[in-house]
């Protein structure tokens, strides 16, 4: 059974990110970044921030390294709306998982038509 406080956290975490992806990312390409998941190392040290956004808006690199940069500014946003003691160190990640479901609907779209 997963701990209340960790999933808790992964709640708030995501919540709050992606308010502040929306109101602080000046780049209009950021605005269409989902966050898809929140995954919390043991001991709350850090925290994988599994995003995704329309391939035609960014290159999946480019968009995980400008979040990676912006890192340290949610960082010390999130420490002011969270009030926690500790907050785990963020690291953005794309979801290739959304990629590949995407494909495989193509797929199984192509196969019905047969």
């Amino acid at each position: 059974m997963a701990d209340t406080g960790a999933a808790r956290l992964q709640r708030d975490l995501q919540r709050w990110l992606t308010r502040l992806i929306q109101r602080d990312a000046d780049d209009p390409a950021l605005q269409l970044v989902t966050i898809t998941a929140v995954e919390i190392s043991r001991g709350s040290h850090d925290a994988v921030v599994r995003v995704h956004a329309p391939l035609e808006s960014l290159p999946q690199a480019q968009c995980v390294a400008r979040l990676n940069r912006m890192a340290p500014h949610f960082e010390h946003s999130l420490r002011r709306h969270l009030q926690r003691r500790r907050l785990p160190h963020l690291r953005f990640a794309w979801d290739q998982g959304m990629d590949d479901a995407a494909t495989m609907m193509a797929k199984l779209r192509e196969l019905h038509r047969e």
